[in-house]
């Protein structure tokens, strides 16, 4: 796909005589009196705050991937339609399980189950505790009213590295990032966020030492967040991004903030949205998938054979392996029969992750 090109130019309404209301504008009303926060924002790219769905209380649930991602399609809808629907995050969480920020995991259920309005399915603050459904999904069949409730998918999307990527990319969607949760993150509040960058010098050392790039290793240290903007202090010339936190009512400013690019890892943007399930061909990529970890995993047995110490980094990447291990076999009995009733039209997941990112990211 040519780079300067929108991926979403020319899209229509997918809910519009579908039965589904749009929002009203009362959800701007929490960045109406933040036009200045972003003022840095406006020469260097796109800001999206004010075509943002309403935040999500998220609780104790490790929802905030799911919420997160959907977040970014809500805005894409409205930036094209000037139409905003609330997307369900616990239809996709019931679909995929506590898996906090994994791009993998997420796009995956939106190119085969996709998702559907949050009026068809509410989130709800009384689940049990995420750590009670860590790595579960729900037993129960969905509710009677959604058998018929119109439904998007993922057609494609990128994962940008880089900051001219990102910036780029930024053009046409926000995307969504994992972050470490770290302590200074976590309690990053209102006077902190509207005067100073989060940045490297608020990681300590013992959490630098802890950081590693790419995906959610669902030990409970990531944090899903929207990338929003790419700005530059007009004062200080120093580059920076605007987040936001939709997990943490209390955080940041009305949950903004600005924060280095160097605490930025991957960010997830869509690259198409459709109508029909996209995820035909998933099925044989999970079975090489499966193959490819299970030889990473044979290389590290072969070093413990030959007497070669173990570094930290290899005992992670042991257990990583093994759990995507676990998380692969649980998920193909269920994925076959449901990709191989799928059906042929509608782009499929790219390449470029399947080549670029998924083995690079776990297996490096």
């Amino acid at each position: 796909m040519d780079e300067n090109m929108d991926p979403f130019e020319g899209m229509a309404d997918p809910f519009e005589n579908k039965g589904v209301a749009a929002m009203d504008d009362s959800f701007k009303d929490d960045v109406k009196d933040m036009d200045a926060f972003f003022e840095d924002c406006v020469n260097l790219g796109k800001s999206w705050h004010k075509s943002l769905p309403p935040r999500v209380k998220q609780g104790l649930k490790g929802s905030c991937g799911a919420i997160a991602f959907l977040a970014v399609i809500s805005t894409i809808i409205y930036s094209k339609t000037s139409k905003m629907y609330q997307l369900s995050p616990k239809y996709l969480y019931d679909r995929v399980g506590s898996r906090g920020t994994s791009f993998l995991h997420y796009s995956i259920a939106l190119a085969i189950w996709g998702v559907l309005p949050e009026v068809y399915y509410p989130y709800n603050l009384k689940w049990p505790s995420w750590r009670q459904l860590a790595g579960e999904t729900s037993k129960n069949p969905p509710a009677p009213n959604i058998k018929d409730a119109p439904k998007l998918y993922l057609g494609d999307y990128y994962l940008a590295e880089t900051m001219e990527d990102i910036y780029k990319s930024l053009q046409f969607s926000p995307g969504a990032v994992a972050m470490r949760s770290f302590e200074k993150f976590n309690t990053w509040k209102a006077k902190d966020a509207k005067t100073k960058i989060y940045n490297e010098d608020d990681i300590s050392e013992k959490e630098k030492e802890e950081m590693t790039q790419g995906e959610c290793r669902n030990d409970g240290s990531w944090h899903a967040v929207l990338v929003v903007a790419y700005c530059c202090d007009k004062e200080s010339g120093k580059d920076y991004f605007i987040i936001r936190n939709d997990g943490w009512p209390d955080w940041g400013y009305n949950g903004f903030s600005k924060v280095s690019p160097k605490v930025i890892t991957v960010v997830w943007f869509p690259r198409g949205i459709t109508s029909m399930p996209t995820g035909k061909k998933l099925f044989p990529w999970l079975r090489e998938f499966k193959f490819q970890l299970q030889g990473k995993l044979n290389e590290y047995k072969l070093e413990q054979e030959k007497g070669i110490n173990m570094l930290p980094s290899d005992k992670e990447g042991i257990s990583f392996c093994k759990s995507w291990l676990d998380w692969v076999d649980k998920w193909l009995p269920l994925f076959e029969p449901i990709i191989k009733a799928a059906p042929n039209s509608g782009p499929l997941l790219s390449e470029d992750y399947q080549n670029k990112m998924a083995l690079r990211l776990v297996l490096k």
